[in-house]
């Protein structure tokens, strides 16, 4: 168990479901005489999640919100190309804040930290290159990986298929 600041408390139990483990990481916000229990499946979900509440502007349930609204390796993407459009989609972010957010997390460590789950954000990334190099927009491109992403995809011609037809039902 490691503690912050005498408020944040963050464990890690395993739990058994369908006879599998799963290990989930919590984080415990105090406020007043409420506790709030965020809960995360990765380890990587959770240290975005503490970055992004070390901006200002930024508390728990808007870091939670950004979070469940943008799969992290679009988040990461995003990030790398300072793409402020998909987090101006989650209820609560404004350009302003999009923006502060990018400004915030530029040079993040995060940003060179890649594992297993993330590990699709390469593709997503040629996605793009691919997506660019055939005239989209930025705009475009961020709108159809966010719907796209959803489908949790790591085939990289599997996804640049989804991806144009997506653009073509736009």
């Amino acid at each position: 168990m490691a503690v912050f600041d005498g408020f944040k408390i963050q464990v890690q139990p395993c739990f058994i479901v369908d006879g599998e483990n799963h290990d989930y990481l919590f984080y415990v916000q105090y406020m007043d005489n409420d506790r709030i229990l965020y809960v995360f499946d990765d380890i990587m979900a959770l240290k975005w999640f503490l970055k992004l509440i070390d901006i200002q502007g930024i508390g728990c349930r808007l870091a939670s919100r950004i979070l469940k609204s943008i799969p992290l390796s679009v988040f990461h993407d995003a990030l790398l190309h300072r793409d402020t459009y998909g987090l101006t989609k989650v209820s609560g972010v404004s350009r302003k804040m999009a923006q502060r957010i990018m400004d915030a997390l530029a040079e993040c460590d995060l940003l060179d930290q890649i594992d297993d789950r993330s590990i699709s954000n390469g593709v997503y990334t040629q996605t793009r290159a691919v997506m660019r190099s055939l005239g989209y927009d930025d705009l475009t491109i961020s709108t159809v990986l966010s719907k796209i992403s959803t489908l949790h995809l790591n085939d990289p011609q599997l996804i640049l298929k989804q991806a144009l037809k997506a653009v073509d039902h736009e």
